[in-house]
C-alpha cells in the first residue's frame, strides 16, 4: 500500500474514537495522542499522530504516509520499538559514566564470562 491516508472527519471527535477508527482501517497503525501539538520524536513507521487539545479532542487532521513504510516488516519494526527503552537507558548509562563502560568494573565481569 501506498499514499497518503487522511482521516478529516476525527476531527472534533475524542482522541478514543480516533484510535479505534484508525484502528478499523489498519490495525497496524498506532495512533499517537500528541496533546497540544506536543509529539515524540523517536522514529516510529506505524504511527499516526493525533493532535489533540487539553480535553483529547482531535485539532487537526490525523494522516499517515504509507511511503514510511516502504521496505520495513511491520513485525520488525514493532520488535524494534521495544528495545527502545533499553537503548536509551545504555545510551545514558554511557554519556554519565563512561568510564565504567569503557573500563568494566571488576564486579561486572562475572556477568560476561562465557
Amino acid at each position: 500500500m501506498s499514499g497518503r491516508k487522511e482521516w478529516p472527519e476525527l476531527v472534533g471527535q475524542t482522541f478514543q474514537a480516533a484510535c479505534q477508527k484508525i484502528s478499523e482501517f489498519d490495525s497496524s497503525l498506532t495512533p499517537y495522542n500528541a496533546r497540544n501539538g506536543q509529539q515524540d520524536r523517536m522514529y516510529d513507521p506505524t504511527r499516526v499522530v493525533c493532535v489533540t487539545n487539553d480535553n483529547d479532542i482531535i485539532t487537526e487532521v490525523p494522516y499517515y504516509n504509507y511511503e514510511s513504510m516502504l521496505n520495513i516488516n511491520i513485525e520488525i519494526a514493532s520488535k524494534m520499538i521495544i528495545f527502545r527503552p533499553g537503548i536509551e537507558a545504555l545510551i545514558i548509562r554511557c554519556i554519565q559514566e563512561p568510564s565504567n563502560i569503557i573500563n568494566r568494573l571488576k564486579s561486572a565481569e562475572q556477568y560476561y564470562v562465557i
